[in-house]
């Protein structure tokens, strides 16, 4: 009976705290300039390179486990299956960030991506993570949500 009743205090505190980690859209005045530039420049020329049929080479930008993840092999490949979908890409555009409450080590940047198959009504969203050192954690690119 203690075990049951542990186990199930034990999962209730799991649901519990997963509640608190809802996301929280910050105000435009409270977005480092800087720090969108910084997750601009990445999806940017990301996307340059591999539109000009070349890849992207790594420096110090991006967490190690992305870096490893994304080879030349492996970029070229996601490129074609985006140019399949949205077309060439052409540029991109800040739209907002969010952080995790309570933890603002991680911010998500969303950018709108123009690219040759896209519209004025829609655009892909590019979506970029930087971690507190302003290393790139997360790269997305999929059809825009407002939420």
């Amino acid at each position: 009976m203690k075990s049951i009743t542990l186990s199930l205090s034990l999962i209730l505190l799991f649901c519990i705290s997963s509640f608190g980690q809802a996301y929280m859209k910050l105000e435009p005045s409270d977005v480092d300039a800087k720090k969108v530039e910084i997750a601009k420049k990445f999806p940017n020329d990301y996307l340059t390179q591999a539109k000009n049929n070349s890849y992207y080479q790594f420096k110090d930008e991006a967490v190690d486990v992305l870096k490893t993840q994304l080879t030349e092999e492996r970029q070229k490949a996601a490129y074609k299956q985006i140019k399949d979908v949205f077309g060439d890409y052409k540029s991109i555009e800040y739209i907002e960030t969010w952080i995790q409450k309570g933890n603002a080590f991680y911010k998500i940047y969303r950018f709108k991506g123009t690219f040759e198959k896209s519209t004025d009504t829609d655009k892909p969203e590019i979506r970029v993570i930087l971690n507190g050192t302003d290393q790139v954690a997360g790269l997305w690119i999929k059809p825009w949500a407002d939420i």
